[in-house]
């Protein structure tokens, strides 16, 4: 039987591994090693994934933690070949953080399987809000570390909720939280619904419900897309009438653009293009490393 490391370190990649590893258990496809890196370990944004999806707990834990990219960089590389050298797989498995695969989207395949699993109105509840009554803004990607653009950010949301009257849902990364309190920012969401990260289960079941998405996470970009919010991005341009809500330094320059952005959102049509196969993507990616028939 063939020996497979999978590498794997922060939520997109969590779901992705979800999809996959439970096809290789439901095959007894191969000897299939769970390698964490450790750059996500904040509970909220790695063990509720491992619980909710029910995954298999890694078989190694890198620890290698937060830090500047090329240090967090080196740490994976140095531990990893030493796993590797352990180890000596026959293939090395890794996900991009947020590239489509060629024969439809992993991430897909999950959205679907756990639909069933979404409590819309019991989670929204929860959260103290209104079907269709509240915008959701995820933000943790290096725009947050200028002052300036999370200023933009923060300013046109606040007076996206002055106008629209919608709730502002901003569950907080822990990097973002930082940066907020380190640039004197608070005051910017004190009218915001502030919580800890969200997890797989209840964020998609609040998306389900929600007015726009306001993100720079590509992997939640498709989730919301997979949900009928419109959003504009490289890979969905094809879908039509889709907007920018994208959190992109180019565009939110002035926080009058995400303001704009939002009530062109807000107006697009519930309907949209299927881009991401049948959420069978899984197995034909297992079937492939296999060397099967797709």
């Amino acid at each position: 039987m063939k020996k497979v490391v999978s590498l794997v370190g922060a939520r997109p990649q969590f779901i992705k591994e979800a999809v996959i590893g439970a096809e290789v258990r439901r095959r007894n496809a191969w000897n299939h090693i769970l390698v964490h890196s450790g750059q996500h370990y904040d509970a909220n944004m790695s063990d509720i994934f491992f619980s909710e999806l029910d995954m298999k707990q890694p078989d190694y834990f890198l620890s290698v933690g937060s830090g500047l990219h090329g240090k967090q960089t080196a740490e994976v590389l140095v531990k990893f070949e030493e796993l590797l050298l352990k180890e000596k797989p026959d293939m090395v498995l890794v996900y991009g953080d947020t590239n489509t695969t060629v024969v439809g989207d992993v991430m897909y395949d999950l959205y679907l399987k756990m639909n069933p699993r979404f409590t819309l109105e019991k989670t929204r509840e929860q959260f103290g809000l209104g079907e269709g009554r509240y915008i959701i803004a995820i933000l943790y990607r290096d725009l947050v570390d200028n002052p300036e653009s999370l200023k933009h950010i923060l300013e046109g949301l606040a007076k996206a909720k002055k106008a629209t009257g919608l709730e502002i849902l901003f569950p907080l990364h822990p990097r973002t939280r930082k940066r907020i309190a380190e640039f004197g920012l608070q005051d910017l969401i004190s009218a915001f619904k502030i919580t800890e990260p969200i997890g797989y289960l209840d964020l998609m079941s609040l998306t389900q419900q929600c007015s726009a998405v306001v993100t720079d996470s590509g992997g939640y970009q498709k989730e919301a897309y997979y949900a009928g919010k419109r959003l504009w991005w490289s890979c969905l341009i094809r879908g039509g009438e889709n907007w920018l809500i994208i959190a992109g330094i180019y565009l939110l320059n002035t926080n009058g653009t995400i303001f704009f952005s939002l009530k062109k959102c807000l107006k697009v049509p519930e309907e949209t293009e299927n881009l991401y196969g049948e959420g069978n993507a899984g197995p034909k990616i297992v079937s492939f490393l296999l060397k099967e028939p797709c």
